[in-house]
């Protein structure tokens, strides 16, 4: 026989981890900020394989495949990881080597109305084929960059441009404007 002592704990348990998971999905486990400081931070530190998940699906494929610029997957990372690396040399070549770089979240602009969200999704298909009815919200994110080496120390921002696809924030990496 069970003990009720033990159904009332593993059920009190099963309680406990659902509101954990939904309060963390509702309090932004996936939000703009959180995609654009990792994107920016997988891209300096040159883990391109994570940089690449984050960037939004619609322009992958735009990117990448028979009518892409570039033949393969491999081929896309490869130009985005030479690109990291020469971002990082100029920040090692004002800093010094061994630049250690920090991040953090400078300022956030988000859509401030419907019209402005039409006017990006509008953007997004017409120039890279998204479906603009999945795309629900979009933002730049700045990121502030400092880097501290044997030479000294610098700032930089980084603008990230997100778009929220469905219920999931990526980035968008040519860049748009949200004004």
């Amino acid at each position: 026989k069970i003990n009720s002592k033990i159904i009332v704990g593993i059920a009190g348990a099963v309680v406990v981890i659902i509101a954990f998971v939904l309060i963390r999905a509702i309090a932004g486990g996936n939000s703009a900020e959180k995609v654009a400081l990792k994107a920016c931070r997988s891209e300096l530190d040159g883990d391109i394989k994570s940089y690449y998940s984050l960037i939004a699906p619609p322009y992958l494929d735009y990117m990448v495949g028979s009518g892409g610029w570039y033949s393969t997957d491999e081929e896309f990372q490869k130009v985005i990881e030479e690109d990291a690396a020469g971002d990082y040399s100029m920040m090692e070549a004002v800093c010094g080597t061994g630049v250690k770089l920090t991040y953090s979240v400078y300022d956030v602009t988000k859509c401030e109305d419907e019209s402005q969200l039409n006017r990006i999704k509008s953007e997004l298909s017409s120039y890279y084929n998204y479906d603009s009815d999945h795309i629900k919200d979009a933002a730049v994110v700045t990121i502030s960059v400092q880097g501290y080496g044997s030479e000294g120390a610098d700032n930089w921002t980084i603008d990230m441009s997100c778009v929220k696809i469905d219920r999931k924030w990526y980035i968008h990496r040519p860049g748009f404007d949200i004004y």
